[in-house]
């Protein structure tokens, strides 16, 4: 017998445990067919992301991007059909006595995020992306 032959005997003594078991019933899922609405709805896809440009002690200046495609079925495929590119720059702030100034947004997203007080900046300017 060489190696070779050795080796495949192993691999099957570890393969035929899983190859050999039947699933258990409660383990198979429970499949349902659906039907797409007619007509087929358009798909929408957003994503987003934020960059810090500027810190100064209690003082954050970041700029949001919001990208947003959407996808129409023509009757084979679904195809783009439209885009839209969102930039903004924001201020955020986590010094109180300032906050207390601005609108009501940002100070409820001050008392939103104020729990988590060493990542409270990203989570303000993540917040803001989120509502663009």
């Amino acid at each position: 017998m060489s190696y070779v032959d050795d080796m495949r005997r192993e691999l099957e003594l570890l393969v035929k445990h899983h190859r050999d078991v039947p699933l258990p019933p409660e383990e198979v899922p429970d499949f349902r067919t659906f039907r797409c609405a007619d007509p087929a709805k358009d798909m929408i896809a957003v994503d987003g992301s934020y960059s810090f440009l500027l810190n100064l002690s209690s003082w954050w200046l970041a700029l949001i991007s919001v990208g947003l495609l959407r996808y129409a079925f023509d009757g084979h495929a679904f195809r783009r059909k439209d885009w839209r590119l969102v930039q903004r720059m924001v201020g955020v702030s986590t010094f109180e006595e300032f906050v207390a100034t601005q609108d009501e947004l940002h100070r409820s997203l001050f008392e939103f995020t104020k729990e988590r007080r060493e990542e409270q900046p990203r989570d303000m300017v993540n917040e803001y992306r989120r509502l663009i």
